[in-house]
């Protein structure tokens, strides 16, 4: 069987047009995003934390 992740990612534009990004110590500046943990639901996974 295979496994699979489920993951997002979102575009954000303020009412200036600038795309709001976010800084990883490691990867450097990108989009906003996510995924699902292993036994989280979907709808866990979308709620804040």
């Amino acid at each position: 069987m295979k496994n699979f992740i489920i993951t997002s990612g979102a575009v954000v534009l303020n009412s200036e047009r600038h795309i709001l990004l976010k800084k990883d110590p490691i990867r450097g500046w990108e989009l906003l995003g996510g995924k699902v943990e292993n036994n989280e639901s979907i709808q866990d996974a979308s709620l804040e934390k």
